[in-house]
């Protein structure tokens, strides 16, 4: 069976297919309305109730089955070394990292009776995106329902990385939540980790 990619790959030239043949046929269309054929009235200023494949791709929502060989898989421990890593990092800028009992959250750091709320992310293939989303959802979930609803004060919001999320740090940024991300000799992070005193300017 081919892989999930040249699936993939196969199921888009298909829509593309489509796509060339919905132009065809709109071509088509108007070439036999320029030479007097009988074709469907269009009202000028409106558009089509139905334009065809162009912008609708639904995806099949049928059952399907999966089948699974036993096999052994290696799973990755990056998390739990990007999160030991950081915590002797920060206790080391003053910082009081707690993971003990702090389920389902990554670490808490304590300074100066000010909390703040970490979630940390592997980033893969270096792609940020998911790990962002995750990270993102993650830290206003149990900002919400582990801090505000048990009527706790808001944490400060950090996001932590195993490498640079780019475009993503200001986005973040503008959402409240600072993001720290580890480099070749050492961390990085956004402005508001900068000035928290988490990293030093770059």
């Amino acid at each position: 069976m081919p892989s999930e990619i040249k699936l993939r790959e196969d199921l888009w030239h298909m829509a593309e297919v489509l796509q060339h043949a919905a132009a065809v046929e709109r071509n088509l269309r108007d070439e036999m309305a320029s030479n007097g054929l009988p074709v469907t009235k269009r009202v000028a200023g409106e558009e089509e109730e139905h334009a065809g494949l162009d912008g609708f791709r639904p995806k099949d929502g049928s059952d399907y089955y999966v089948l699974i060989r036993q096999r052994k898989i290696k799973k990755s421990r990056s998390h739990e070394v990007l999160v030991r890593l950081f915590g002797e990092y920060i206790e080391e800028r003053g910082f009081v990292p707690i993971t003990t009992k702090m389920h389902p959250k990554d670490i808490v750091l304590r300074r100066d009776g000010v909390e703040w709320l970490v979630e940390a992310k592997t980033v893969k293939r270096g792609n940020p995106t998911k790990a962002v989303r995750e990270a993102l959802g993650q830290l206003y979930e149990y900002s919400h329902f582990l801090y505000e609803e048990q009527g706790k004060g808001e944490p400060f919001l950090l996001a932590l990385f195993t490498e640079d999320i780019k475009a993503y740090a200001p986005y973040l940024e503008k959402r409240g939540i600072a993001s720290i991300w580890k480099t070749v000799d050492g961390w990085a992070g956004s402005p508001m980790a900068v000035a928290w005193g988490m990293v030093d300017e770059q």
